[in-house]
């Protein structure tokens, strides 16, 4: 009996993440105890789940520095691992005691079981749109995505939210390049209120859009999701729900460019954020226009365009961010010419970008070569994001250069 490819692609990333989830488990509980077994996020989103378990609202009661609906997306699984190991208590967890707390401990491997089908979603929905293209290499493009090295890494041993990420970036685009830009518009304002990197999208409205009427109309969806979500909170606490905005640059984990100009030059820009977020917005604008302009020649890949214009402009940088760019990412790693190799060497700084910036911040570069090579990766990371921005706007370049070539066709 044949198996169909999407059985296949389901039966590699199902034994592929249940190994690693495997090897994760044995590595942390009998061989490295020292290691930690999870991360500070999975601390925060398991507390903010099961707070508002208990009745208590985000921004209000408890300091939310995350899209406004979050804490409930946490909430079913938080429930699950209090319920599974009868642990009710109402104790703060920190990184003194996350391992006497029965639910904490149940809740990370429950979380990153959600991760894993997020990655999962998010493979089907690549190959469906790369299939839909006749690309005869879809198969082959979503099973590297899917258990791609850093993914791996994310879900097991970091156990990291922007898991999600993918599976928030694809969904809408798929609906797009199926017509529905009505859902599709619908899914960016949602997936807004969980994390709020899908807002980067919003100028796919106006791209897919066919005519005037539809894109104001589905711009008003967008907005009103957006806008339902987020109104609530702010009207009961204002003061509190602004708090999520003024993040300091420096604070401990927002290593990023300007965390790195900041640490290393002695140039103070701890109260620039509005500064960035500006820089940001008129580039998004100005990306977004041009785009807008040429839609004509529109390939769904560009959208790395607008998201690499946030990880470039947004004052602090986890490497972790990255996985937004992935889905395109993966598929140019089969484009000919210089995307190719640009969003390979994307991947590989990406991978070590974490490591290279901290080690620069804290000054704990043992040598010249070290501190020299950690420069030459956060600067490269960059290099590369700005000249895939600039090949991403010109669409006749990717169409034509850069284009899969005939015998990567389905017939």
């Amino acid at each position: 009996m044949k198996i169909s490819k999407k059985a296949q692609l389901l039966l590699i990333l199902v034994v592929v993440y249940t190994i690693t989830l495997i090897v994760h488990y044995v590595y942390t509980h009998y061989i490295d105890l020292e290691i930690r077994v999870i991360i500070s996020d999975q601390i925060v989103i398991y507390t903010r789940g099961k707070d508002v378990l208990f009745g208590r609202l985000p921004y209000r009661d408890f300091y939310t520095n995350a899209a406004a609906l979050s804490p409930y997306v946490w909430a079913p699984m938080a429930m699950l691992a209090m319920f599974s190991t009868k642990d009710f208590s109402l104790e703060a967890v920190w990184w003194t005691n996350y391992e006497s707390i029965e639910g904490m401990m149940a809740f990370t491997y429950i979380i990153r079981g959600f991760f894993v089908l997020c990655i999962i979603l998010a493979t089907f929905l690549l190959y469906k749109i790369e299939y839909q293209k006749k690309n005869k290499r879809a198969f082959l493009i979503a099973l590297l995505f899917g258990i791609n090295p850093f993914f791996l890494n994310l879900v097991s041993f970091w156990g990291s939210d922007e898991s999600v990420l993918p599976l928030l970036i694809l969904l809408p685009i798929y609906f797009f390049e199926r017509g529905n830009s009505t859902i599709a518009s619908f899914l960016i304002g949602l997936g807004a209120t969980i994390k709020y990197f899908p807002i980067l999208l919003a100028p796919l409205i106006w791209i897919y859009g066919k005519k005037w009427k539809e894109r104001i109309y589905n711009s008003i969806i967008f907005i009103g999701v957006v806008i339902a979500a987020n109104l609530p909170f702010y009207y009961i606490s204002k003061d509190r729900y602004m708090m999520q905005f003024e993040d300091i640059i420096g604070e401990g984990g927002n290593h990023g460019i300007a965390t790195v100009v900041q640490a290393y030059f002695g140039v103070n820009l701890e109260e620039s954020n509005f500064v960035f977020l500006v820089i940001e917005l008129i580039l998004l604008a100005l990306v977004g226009g041009y785009l807008f302009v040429r839609r004509k020649k529109w390939t769904y890949y560009q959208t790395s365009a607008l998201l690499l214009v946030h990880l470039i402009t947004y004052q602090k940088m986890h490497s972790s961010y990255i996985v937004m760019v992935f889905p395109f990412l993966f598929v140019a790693l089969f484009q000919r010419g210089i995307v190719r190799w640009l969003n390979g060497l994307l991947y590989i700084t990406g991978f070590f970008l974490g490591s290279a910036a901290v080690a620069i911040v804290n000054e704990t570069a043992n040598n010249r070569f070290l501190e020299f090579l950690c420069w030459d990766l956060v600067l490269l990371f960059y290099v590369c994001m700005i000249a895939l921005i600039v090949i991403y706007m010109k669409s006749d370049y990717i169409l034509s250069v850069n284009s899969f070539s005939a015998k990567d066709r389905l017939s």
